[in-house]
């Protein structure tokens, strides 16, 4: 039987990770593997998923801080009650961890070193050195020792590299990148039981624990005004953190992100709009990238290497910040009232920002059900005409979902968040408008696709109407989905 010395206080606390912690376990019995970094955003929960998983084990907690390589591991010996050393290799990240693992190898126990990163060098190429000799270290000394390490990092790029298979990993280490909460795991998080609200919530928080444990306790009005639109309150300043701790120039990529806050954009709508040529717009995005902020989306069946890539800024709380706090927080602080900025500048828009994560639910849930007719669905827009940066012309729409078999498209859909009905104009813009772009763009079409369609508000009569005799169309009960898929926990 394990030992105990790890008592975390805020067990009870513990909300919404369950799948994320069965596999801390798996990976706890599993005799096999020695070592899991789990990585993550800043607020993606990662410090409480592993404390509640060393509650009631033989564990020892290491908090690392923004202070020297050195002074840090200094730190960690003493708290880990290791006798000082000369030895320069016990004096690196991966001379302790061996030491740490020809100490303990009497019975199982488990260390985790949370904020890891911290005790990395700086300089690319010294890290990439560092964490090739800690891979060596683990992995030449697993089969003696039966101490379990578990790293905590917010860069990817560092799990990446520990958890690469060259040189043979094997498995000896292993990762787990913590992402967005779904609604069935959002759980006791959320107040109330109106789905909608509920769906706006998460949307707006960008599904990280820790902010959606923030608005999940209040109303969303009272949650913006109160801790975002507050200086001072919990999420003043949350949405540049990610760019002011890892970026030395934040100019230029706060402007990006203020342009894909109001959507996503092609690279061509996006230089002009902060005054670059294309190339250093490209790297600046490729950064963005890197540290998990944007990604580039390609309509569904186009190649790889398409230029008809959008731009999208990936976490909803990063979209309705840049949307609406970051531009007018000076305007805040000279003494706009934020009720007054809430009710007269974001109320009114804001449907059209959780429209962007409802599209995504309704492609999910497309994908779920109906892969027996469409095994490949994504959304779908035409190719820009090459004089489109000059003419700086309105892109035509595409369409939210599209579904394709092996030769053919057989499904297409869409998704509309907002308080009106949907009616049958947006069947026949389907059909007459968008379905024969496709046709154009050379889709061959199974005649009719089936239309889904999608709406927050349900539909009128007289497209019900048209649903019950006309098996080509799908209306979806959207408030009874997303109840069901919130009570699947």
């Amino acid at each position: 039987m394990d030992e105990v010395n790890f008592d975390w206080h805020l067990t009870s606390s513990f909300a919404g990770q369950s799948a994320e912690l069965a596999l801390l376990d798996r990976w706890w019995q599993d005799p096999s593997t020695t070592t899991m970094v789990v990585s993550g955003p800043v607020g993606s929960g990662k410090s409480w998923l592993v404390r509640q998983f060393a509650h009631h084990k033989d564990a020892t907690v290491v908090p690392c801080r923004r202070i020297s390589v050195g002074a840090q591991l200094e730190k960690i010996r003493a708290t880990l009650s290791l006798k000082p050393t000369d030895s320069e290799s016990s004096n690196t990240l991966s001379g302790l961890i061996a030491e740490l693992m020809e100490q303990r190898s009497d019975h199982k126990s488990l260390l985790i070193i949370d904020d890891f990163n911290w005790l990395l060098p700086t300089g690319g190429s010294t890290v990439d050195e560092e964490l090739a000799r800690l891979r060596k270290t683990i992995i030449s000394r697993k089969a003696s020792s039966p101490l379990k390490l578990l790293f905590v990092v917010e860069d990817s790029s560092v799990a990446d590299t520990l958890v690469a298979e060259k040189p043979a990993n094997s498995g000896v280490i292993q990762g787990l990148e913590m992402s967005s909460l779904s609604l069935s795991n959002a759980g006791s998080l959320l107040q109330g039981s109106d789905p909608f609200e509920r769906f706006t919530l998460m949307s707006v928080s960008g599904g990280l624990i820790s902010r959606v444990a923030i608005f999940g306790a209040s109303d969303l009005r009272r949650v913006v005004v109160d801790e975002v639109l507050t200086p001072g309150g919990a999420l003043w300043e949350t949405g540049e953190v990610p760019i002011t701790a890892s970026l030395r120039e934040p100019r230029i990529y706060f402007s990006i992100l203020e342009e894909l806050a109001a959507g996503d954009r092609l690279i061509a709508e996006l230089s002009p709009a902060i005054h670059l040529e294309t190339g250093p717009t490209s790297k600046y995005l490729n950064t963005l990238e890197t540290i998990g902020l944007v990604e580039r989306r390609l309509p569904v069946g186009a190649p790889p290497l398409s230029r008809n890539g959008h731009w999208r800024l990936k976490d909803g709380f990063l979209r309705f910040y840049f949307r609406f706090v970051f531009p007018n927080k000076e305007k805040i602080i000279d003494g706009l009232s934020p009720e007054d900025l809430y009710d007269s500048v974001i109320a009114p828009d804001l449907m059209r920002g959780v429209e962007i994560d409802f599209q995504d639910w309704a492609t999910s849930w497309t994908r779920r059900s109906h892969s027996f007719i469409a095994p490949i669905a994504g959304p779908w827009w035409p190719s820009v005409k090459p004089d489109f940066r000059r003419k700086q012309s309105r892109r035509t729409e595409g369409l939210t979902i599209v579904g394709f078999d092996e030769t053919q498209i057989t499904m297409a859909g869409e998704a509309i968040w907002s308080n009106q009905p949907m009616g049958e104009e947006v069947v026949r813009d389907l059909r007459d408008k968008r379905l024969p772009l496709l046709a154009g763009a050379g889709y061959e079409q199974e005649f009719p696709p089936i239309l889904i369609l999608f709406s927050r508000a349900g539909y009128t009569d007289e497209l019900k109407n048209a649903a019950r005799t006309d098996e080509s169309l799908v209306l979806v009960d959207v408030g009874l989905e997303m109840t069901r898929e919130a009570a699947q926990r």
